[in-house]
């Protein structure tokens, strides 16, 4: 049986971030993004993810955490708006259900508050996803995503 539910911060510092926490999460990472940073660290997850404004919603079997969903809200000029991050369920089960189940709750966390809307961004190669974000009711705006990369020196020419 595949448990869904939320990782909170208080959970992880009442129970500590184990290390077979920290495993499966960076076990996700290259799942989720091969130029993500990494590795996770216990206080980059308690510290930098849990402590801001994220809820991290995650499918546990046997102990593991199999897939997340993170539920970013920002506060603007305009009030709070929501957006959906990090969308990975591990390739062992995927096609289960399992990611509807975890955008189901980060949805409903969405609607509890006070942002009129959640966000979220899907590649055009991910067709299987964004297939289930229109099932679930999302449609695709007219708008771009725009990126500006930071100009840094090589990490070995920083010091």
């Amino acid at each position: 049986m595949i448990d869904v539910d939320e990782i909170t911060y208080g959970e992880l510092i009442a129970s500590g971030v184990n290390l077979t926490v920290v495993a499966d999460l960076n076990r996700l990472l290259p799942q989720l993004s091969l130029s993500a940073i990494g590795p996770l660290t216990r206080y980059r997850i308690i510290h930098e993810i849990l402590g801001s404004s994220t809820r991290v919603f995650a499918a546990r079997h046997r102990g593991h955490i199999v897939g997340i969903v993170l539920l970013v809200s920002a506060q603007l000029l305009v009030g709070q708006r929501d957006r959906i991050e990090d969308v990975v369920v591990d390739a062992e089960y995927r096609r289960l259900g399992i990611s509807s189940c975890l955008m189901a709750l980060a949805e409903d966390a969405s609607a509890m508050g006070p942002s009129p809307y959640v966000d979220l961004t899907s590649k055009p190669e991910r067709s299987g996803a964004r297939a289930m974000y229109v099932g679930r009711g999302y449609v695709v705006r007219n708008t771009a995503v725009f990126r500006f990369v930071h100009k840094r020196p090589p990490a070995s020419e920083a010091r």
